[in-house]
């Protein structure tokens, strides 16, 4: 796994942060990864633990190979079951391909609004010594 950042949503809605691909979708619904035009990988990750739920309380929006703009809706879970439950529901947001983006910059914290800027991940130097940076918005509120 690589660095990112973690969001308590407190929608129970999760959005795409950029417009990208959906590389996967876990088979129990908890978890998406995109793929930026750019190359950056990120997963999405509700609530740590709860693939032992089997997909319940969880709805994906999207399917595998599709592709998605910034703020379409990727995945809606029930908050409220999956804490009865005895899970957080914090969604973890992590860079993937660390290799080729070994820096993830904060730029938010605290309460933020969905389509805040939430991190910037930083490409490591390409062919013509300059770097890429990409801002990903946050996935939910």
């Amino acid at each position: 796994m690589g660095q990112g950042l973690a969001i308590r949503s407190l929608s129970g809605s999760v959005v795409a942060p950029f417009d990208a691909t959906v590389v996967a979708v876990y088979p129990v619904n908890h978890a998406i990864v995109l793929r930026h035009v750019g190359g950056v990988e990120v997963l999405i990750h509700i609530a740590v633990g709860a693939e032992t739920l089997d997909g319940e309380h969880f709805t994906p929006k999207v399917g595998c190979d599709q592709k998605v703009a910034a703020g379409s809706l990727l995945v809606e879970f029930d908050h409220a079951a999956i804490k009865d439950a005895g899970y957080d529901a914090v969604t973890s947001v992590i860079v993937l391909n660390g290799d080729q983006y070994p820096r993830v910059v904060p730029l938010a914290s605290g309460s933020i609004s969905q389509g805040e800027a939430l991190f910037m991940a930083i490409a490591v130097e390409n062919s013509a010594g300059a770097r890429r940076l990409l801002k990903h918005r946050g996935p939910g509120r």
